[in-house]
């Protein structure tokens, strides 16, 4: 691993952390203007702007979106805006409301045309994320060159009839590629600088090839981490190299010292599950790099000194102060709770897909219940004459669904839930 001299840094070659973000990252159906302001970036600027502040003047944190990136997201809202506003128009267009209906009609091409992207560049702007060119036009024929190869990024098909692949699948992904690349050769120094790029679909961009044509046109290498979940965030474990990377890099030669740990837990089914383990100055959550079990049968103060241990020394092994250590355990508040209610039309309503956001910054999911029916079909002997009339008693069953929720959430150990930080979706379950 390389190092530099104290001579390097004075010279102004701060060492940096360059973070690429892939289209996927951004995915998600909810009808917001805050594209950009996901789980995962949250937790990358509170990263980056703690990190930068300890480190100011030898080292930094860099976050960056390909301009394709940009445009695509808008792209992807606007249509899912656009067609959530049509399904809404079809429930309505009975009624003989012409003005409402022509503000709709009006509103949208507002949301549309204004809205997302001076939302979108507000965030970009506000949080100084750097927007990465279009690569330059000298890489088209390198572009034609990979589809025609049928080389990642492009990704093509084999077609049995044809015996050979086919398809130019992966063009944007490739663009995106080289746009970083054509940066990345520009502006960072193989002597200072490291090269990240986040993404959940590794396989569009990782392969031998791909990542030795990186190195042959930039001089450096690039770390492509693949996040496994829809919803990542730091606490996942593939963000695991990437704080090894930062941390064991980022010493000065007198330790920097860290004062509190923040631990936050939950007592489930008897057993604690740690949370999170917040390294409070750098705003780091490092409980992925503690090499431990996290789920404890009993927690009381053995357990703890056990993890205080555990915790100390991994901070040690990046060559931290820790000399002077605090500790704070607590159970944190929830923030919010998403939930779908399933429409079983001739047997009942339940409430399953659970899933929690604690304000530490923790998501839980995948909660162990089969389904939490709130609601059974009394007419047994021949259900589907009489199917739930989920709309025509919304309130009622919405009501139903929420305190059913709260009491096993609650009863459980999951935490207080206020009925204003849930949201849900509802969904039919066609019985044929």
């Amino acid at each position: 691993m390389t190092t530099h001299s104290a001579e390097e840094v004075n010279e102004n070659k701060i060492e940096s952390f360059y973070i690429f973000l892939d289209t996927n990252l951004f995915y998600s159906p909810k009808i917001t203007y805050n594209i950009f302001k996901i789980k995962l970036m949250e937790d990358i600027l509170s990263l980056r702007n703690s990190f930068n502040k300890m480190f100011s003047g030898f080292r930094n944190i860099k976050v960056l979106i390909p301009q394709l990136v940009v445009e695509e997201i808008y792209s992807i809202k606007a249509n899912i805006i656009k067609s959530e506003f049509i399904k809404f128009q079809e429930k309505i267009k009975h009624l003989e409301e012409r003005d409402l209906k022509n503000s709709l009609i009006r509103i949208s091409e507002e949301m549309l045309e204004f809205r997302l992207d001076s939302y979108g560049e507000r965030f970009l702007s506000d949080n100084k994320i750097e927007i990465v060119p279009y690569c330059h036009h000298k890489y088209f024929h390198a572009i034609i060159q990979k589809s025609i190869k049928k080389q990642l990024p492009f990704k093509p098909k084999y077609d049995e009839n044809k015996n050979r692949y086919v398809g130019d699948d992966g063009f944007k992904d490739t663009v995106i590629w080289f746009s970083i690349i054509d940066y990345v050769k520009e502006d960072c120094s193989p002597n200072t600088d490291h090269v990240f790029f986040f993404t959940n679909n590794k396989k569009d961009f990782m392969s031998e090839l791909t990542l030795f044509e990186f190195k042959m046109l930039t001089g450096m290498d690039i770390e492509i981490i693949d996040f496994k979940s829809n919803n990542p965030n730091i606490n996942d474990s593939e963000f695991t190299p990437f704080l090894n990377y930062i941390l064991d890099k980022s010493h000065f030669p007198i330790p920097v010292k860290i004062n509190k740990i923040n631990i936050s837990y939950l007592k489930l089914k008897n057993k604690a599950e740690i949370n999170s383990i917040f390294v409070e100055s750098l705003s780091i959550n490092i409980i992925s790099l503690v090499d431990c079990e996290k789920k404890f049968p009993n927690f009381g103060e053995k357990e703890k000194l056990f993890l205080n241990g555990k915790i100390k020394d991994t901070l040690l092994k990046f060559r931290f102060d820790v000399l002077d250590l605090e500790f704070n355990y607590y159970i944190p508040e929830i923030e919010s709770v998403y939930f779908t209610i399933f429409n079983h039309a001739d047997e009942s309503l339940a409430v399953d897909d659970i899933i929690i956001a604690y304000k530490d910054g923790f998501e839980k999911h995948g909660i162990d219940l089969e389904s939490l029916e709130f609601y059974k079909n009394p007419e047994t002997e021949y259900p589907l004459e009489f199917p739930i009339d989920y709309e025509g008693n919304y309130g009622k069953f919405n009501s139903l669904a929420l305190n059913a929720l709260i009491d096993y959430l609650e009863g459980k150990g999951f935490g207080n839930i206020s009925p204003e930080a849930i949201e849900f979706d509802y969904l039919y379950v066609d019985p044929w």
